[in-house]
């Protein structure tokens, strides 16, 4: 009976043209709804809303509700729905709109009016990656902004800052920031452009970065870009390029250019960094400059103009630096000037601070080995005897190498490894190495390329094992190590694969325990043994010569005695 009163005297204000005021110190009111949870509830079903000061909706699932805060929410007006929330503009949605806008020109254009930062006003872009965005902001001697497909900001007549961000940007005046695809600034003194192209021209301070970067006319410029290039600089300007394709073109003479990339190229002065470097007018160039990891393919040449048709290696060092006090000097102490006589001439072509490992062999018309008591601490003299001895014990074997792809057919007299270590172990070393342990051709080979897996059949089962490190040699990409993944029988697979063939070489397996021989640590220890014979052989000649004294002494004895015995019979 209350609702239907309420009801009522609603309807009557309703239809007044005067103003009216409708009062109650407690309890709800609803339009439809015999038990409003809301202050004024309209419609039927308005789960879940409850407690607010408006609830309108006629189903479970599409309700929405009006809150006003007064405190937690620092005093906003929050409108909630649990369905989709529609604007739909008159004319069968054909209109535009517009929040805090009263005339839009776009489907959506929203201005506000806050100040997050003194003399600047806000513009803000809700709307979801893929729309497009025109349009313009009043400024009041601040900034434009743009998020969306096409992207355009306006030119002003103050100092401004323009952003967009979209697939094509493009922005005027001063102080502009593009994030995209394309972007492209005109007469702009200090610029940021991001994306695959971008291009600034005369700029007074440019920094593109993109696939293609270009800075022309520019008075201090840096370009980061796969293609990077800087021209017609001013007199005083300060041009750097990283990429992999650089250019600095024009640039003045005391102008300062530095170029990082696989091709850089200044005219001008300047410093070049890169694998390729072309300069005029008192540029250095730094072909190879790397702070990090460095992996080259190919043949690489050092001291030369270009790699020769056929190197005799993979690194080819011509030359050296013969200058004072060289780093070359390590091997002369004392000798100021390297090249004072041919007896202590070092003139280095390469020089390493760590050890130089070969799989094969180094070969030197002389080795210089450091031996200064400086370095060492001296345990005791060795013991010449015990050398000796140690030495009869080792064993010197005539063998072939095989991998005769490497060696040939060469017979080496040397001595073996692990024979050497039952004797003598601190001359050997232990390292992770390749060894020829199979060392035949797959009957069969099988590539994958969808799970990048090389499936190889050998003639017989080598032993080989899930884990192992395999050593395999392309037909055409040479020798290339990759892991077994799979073993049946004489067959076995490998591993992230990157190369199809029908035919495989199985070099070996890499072992962590490949054993090596510190000759030079035999050869002292020949010494050492020699020094033992040679006492000995001393020895032997001192009590020689004792017994030849002897022996010459009874032997006169006896001349003396026969002599006199002669007489007596002569008489």
């Amino acid at each position: 009976m209350k609702n239907a009163i309420l009801i009522t005297v609603i309807f009557l204000l309703l239809m007044t043209k005067v103003n009216a005021q409708l009062s109650l110190s407690s309890g709800n009111v609803g339009i439809g709804n015999v038990s409003p949870q809301n202050r004024l509830t309209i419609g039927s079903t308005i789960s879940p809303f409850a407690g607010n000061d408006l609830a309108i909706g006629n189903s479970s699932g599409g309700g929405m509700s009006l809150f006003q805060s007064g405190g937690a929410i620092n005093g906003n007006s929050i409108w909630y729905s649990n369905s989709n929330f529609a604007l739909m503009p008159v004319g069968g949605g054909t209109g535009n709109v517009g929040i805090n806008f009263l005339s839009p020109t776009a489907k959506l254009e929203v201005f506000g009016t806050g100040v997050p930062k003194a003399g600047w006003g806000s513009f803000i872009n809700p709307l979801r990656a893929g729309l497009a965005v025109t349009g313009s902001h009043a400024l009041v001697n601040d900034n434009y902004s743009a998020i969306g497909i096409a992207a355009f900001a306006a030119n002003a007549n103050a100092a401004t800052y323009h952003s967009n961000i979209g697939v094509l940007s493009t922005t005027g005046s001063t102080g502009n920031n593009n994030i995209c695809f394309y972007g492209y600034q005109n007469a702009s003194f200090a610029s940021t452009v991001m994306g695959s192209y971008n291009e600034i021209t005369q700029a007074g301070v440019g920094t593109p970065y993109g696939s293609f970067s270009r800075i022309v006319n520019s008075e201090i410029g840096s370009s980061y870009g796969v293609y990077s290039e800087v021209t017609s600089s001013k007199a005083s300007g300060l041009v750097n390029n990283f990429g992999y394709t650089t250019y600095v073109t024009s640039a003045a003479a005391n102008t300062s250019a530095t170029n990082y990339g696989l091709y850089a190229s200044v005219v001008g002065a300047g410093t070049n960094y890169g694998i390729l470097t072309e300069a005029t007018g008192g540029v250095t160039n730094y072909a190879l400059k790397s702070v990090g990891n460095t992996w080259l393919n190919g043949s690489v040449a050092i001291g030369l103009t270009a790699v020769p048709a056929l190197p005799k290696a993979q690194l080819v060092v011509t030359g050296f630096n013969p200058s004072t006090n060289s780093l070359s000097s390590f091997f002369n102490p004392g000798n100021t000037t390297l090249a004072s006589s041919a007896s202590s001439n070092s003139n280095n072509s390469i020089y390493a601070t760590h050890g130089i490992v070969s799989a094969l062999y180094i070969g030197a018309s002389q080795t210089v080995t450091a031996s200064d008591n400086r370095i060492k601490h001296i345990i005791s003299l060795s013991n010449n005897a015990e050398d000796l001895a140690r030495l009869r014990k080792i064993e010197i074997t005539n063998y072939r190498m095989k991998d005769t792809d490497s060696w040939g057919n060469q017979t080496f007299k040397k001595v073996v490894a692990q024979q050497v270590e039952s004797v003598y172990p601190e001359v050997i070393k232990k390292q992770t190495s390749v060894i020829p342990d199979v060392y035949a051709l797959a009957e069969s080979v099988v590539y994958d390329a969808a799970s990048k897996k090389l499936s190889i059949s050998l003639s017989k089962n080598y032993g080989i094992k899930v884990g192992d490190k395999i050593e395999l040699v392309h037909p055409e990409k040479g020798k290339i190590q990759s892991e077994v993944v799979e073993v049946s029988g004489k067959s076995f697979a490998v591993k992230d694969w990157q190369y199809p063939t029908d035919k495989i070489f199985v070099f070996g397996r890499e072992v962590n325990d490949f054993r090596s021989v510190d000759y030079e640590a035999l050869s002292m220890l020949g010494i050492s043994a020699i020094q033992q014979l040679a006492k000995e052989n001393e020895a032997m000649k001192k009590e020689n010569a004792k017994q030849k004294e002897d022996f010459n002494k009874r032997l006169e004895s006896i001349e003396a005695t026969l002599k006199a015995m002669n007489q007596s019979v002569i008489k």
